[in-house]
């Protein structure tokens, strides 16, 4: 999965703007896949209101990033969840976002620096019912994206664990499309969060997603 991300302080044209722009790069290179939605408003109004906007219009994958719960609470509420992420969880707040996920029926994406602190939270969640989990160990550069997706995929492997997948947030540019190609090279599983991908990083990636699964 690769998800472009949407901010809940666009305006509506602005938001169909960027829609039918991602449309047109999963159409032209099957990437990204997915789309994001950010509260960068920190406020449940617009958030719960975009979120609507984009079910609406864009009937593939959804991921929903909030830092509070209850506004992802009545995100989900509000919208059909079919193919919906709910992104926010960390170890102060997991067992509220564990209780959502499951409830809805949604994947779970889970957020926490420390590489196996991540994974034993991911297995929690997984104790709390829910379904199928994203983790997110938050790297912030090169070496840290590359040692940290390695130690991933090999525990993950070793524990057995299904459902349970790598994640990894990154920003724009070149140096965040490195770092999303390093992770899906560690995982062909793992979801990429961008805040946004070009028409070149869109052709890269497809790329290396064909070539991974074929």
């Amino acid at each position: 999965m690769i998800a472009v991300s949407i901010s809940d302080l666009m305006e509506e044209d602005d938001i169909r703007k960027r829609v039918a722009e991602i449309e047109e790069a999963e159409y032209n290179f099957s990437v990204p896949d997915c789309i994001c939605i950010r509260n960068d408003s920190f406020s449940e109004e617009p958030f719960v209101s975009v979120a609507k906007l984009v079910r609406g219009i864009w009937k593939k994958s959804i991921i929903l990033e909030s830092e509070e719960p209850e506004v992802i609470l009545k995100a989900v509420e509000s919208i059909d969840v079919t193919f919906v992420t709910i992104k926010g969880a960390n170890r102060d707040n997991l067992e509220r976002y564990a209780e959502i996920a499951s409830a809805f029926d949604t994947e779970l994406c889970i957020s926490e620096e420390d590489p196996e602190v991540l994974v034993d939270l991911g297995l929690k969640a997984k104790e709390m019912g829910v379904q199928e989990i994203l983790l997110d160990p938050m790297v912030k550069n090169m070496k840290q994206c590359l040692e940290t997706y390695t130690y991933l995929k090999r525990v993950l492997n070793l524990l057995g664990t299904e459902f349970i997948f790598p994640a990894i947030r990154t920003w724009s540019g070149e140096y965040a499309l490195s770092m999303a190609s390093v992770a899906l090279l560690s995982s062909d599983d793992v979801a990429v969060i961008s805040d946004d991908l070009d028409r070149d990083c869109c052709d890269v990636l497809s790329t290396l997603l064909d070539t991974l699964r074929y």
